[in-house]
């Protein structure tokens, strides 16, 4: 199954946490790259459970949630 982030949804989120900057066109942009590297994470485990994700994936998230944080 493929799952796709929703842009409306970070769009609502990102001005829940005060990003009103984030337009319907940034929301759209930030959701297809954020599915992109979901599913890149989802691929290099397919032996994972589901749920379940190894150290390596963990730190690779945890890495793309720094950035996320990181002033544009």
């Amino acid at each position: 199954m493929t799952r796709v982030i929703d842009g409306n949804a970070v769009r609502v989120l990102a001005h829940a946490q005060g990003h009103v900057w984030v337009d319907e066109d940034v929301a759209q942009r930030i959701a297809a790259a954020a599915t992109t590297a979901v599913q890149a994470v989802a691929a290099s485990v397919p032996t994972a459970e589901a749920g379940l994700f190894p150290d390596a994936a963990i730190e690779f998230a945890a890495t793309l949630d720094a950035l996320a944080e990181q002033p544009a």
